[in-house]
């Protein structure tokens, strides 16, 4: 149920950001990172591979009101329902002696891995009426607080990967000086975009203001010290790239969420033309597309001046 849930949960995650909360500053939203696509185009076509979209999937942002950002990975649930083909991907990928070169693929990772995914015996074939025989299993596993505590406590806990932003100078730092008008707006909601070709996140402010973060490295797994307290590990650098105002007049949104979508493919195939951030209010959804994520990993070298721009389609509007 769900007071069992919150009463008794099967992992523990300690959200400091990297430093511990400021005066007036509160947890203001939390995300499960979008799953991956089964059978999606792989790092080239815009898309995670195998092993990149496993450490999405089980990956969770936090955010504060003051727009800080920090990251857990891996969190999975004891019993969780996965893609079969990206799964054994996973397996392939991180079997043999190539498989240490796999991204996130250290001896720690390796060893959950074999204690959750990849158990002797921890698969089995998922039924339902709206899922092809053979595309989906369900994983079972006991590293969790309710299942073998003392190896997901001193081994196993994720770690707190803090973001870290290259904030301007001037204007207090908390956001850009092109938009004065946010300055004391708190943020509301936050969602990861993508993983491939670079991390990127969006967050959202209570006035309307959506910022597009572009990070410095990939949501890997990462724990914390073998029987130690729980810590703050390696810090992503970012910084914003592009921001998006969906209201130009000054009131505020009563709440503004944000919800990753997967990249839209052409009709005659070809590379995805970006993912789509929609943004979500009592009185106002808008689609907004990020053509030049998926450009990243072929722009070779062209400046950030000749990457597409976002585009805001307004899908629905009540006055």
């Amino acid at each position: 149920s769900q007071r069992a849930s919150m009463a008794e949960p099967e992992v523990h995650l300690q959200v400091a950001f990297g430093g511990g909360l400021e005066p007036c500053e509160t947890v203001a939203d939390f995300a499960f990172c979008p799953p991956w696509e089964p059978g999606g185009g792989g790092p080239g076509a815009g898309q995670p591979g195998p092993v990149e979209a496993v450490w999405l999937s089980l990956a969770v942002v936090f955010m504060s009101s003051r727009g800080r950002v920090s990251a857990f990975s891996p969190v999975l649930p004891s019993a969780a329902l996965l893609p079969a083909p990206v799964l054994d991907a996973l397996e392939a990928a991180l079997g043999g002696e190539g498989g240490a070169e796999a991204p996130g693929a250290d001896l720690p990772t390796r060893e959950w891995l074999r204690h959750t995914l990849l158990r002797p015996g921890g698969r089995e074939e998922a039924c339902a009426p709206a899922i092809a025989k053979g595309s989906f299993v369900k994983v079972r596993h006991q590293v969790h607080l309710h299942g073998h505590s003392q190896l997901y406590r001193q081994r196993f806990r994720p770690r707190e990967q803090a973001f870290v932003e290259d904030r301007p100078e001037g204007a207090g730092g908390d956001l850009s000086p092109r938009s004065p008008r946010h300055l004391r707006s708190a943020y509301s909601s936050v969602c990861l975009v993508a993983q491939t070709p670079a991390t990127v996140l969006a967050r959202a402010t209570a006035t309307g203001l959506v910022e597009v973060l572009v990070a410095s490295g990939a949501l890997n797994p990462s724990f914390d010290s073998p029987g130690g307290p729980p810590g703050a590990g390696d810090e992503l650098l970012c910084s914003v790239f592009e921001e998006i105002d969906l209201c130009s007049a000054p009131a505020k949104f009563s709440s503004l969420r944000l919800s990753g979508l997967a990249a839209p493919r052409p009709a005659g195939g070809g590379p995805a033309e970006g993912p789509i951030v929609l943004a979500r209010s009592r009185t106002l959804v808008s689609a907004i597309a990020l053509p030049w994520v998926a450009t990243l990993g072929s722009s070779n070298g062209a400046p950030v001046d000749a990457l597409p721009l976002a585009t805001v389609t307004t899908l629905a509007e009540l006055r």
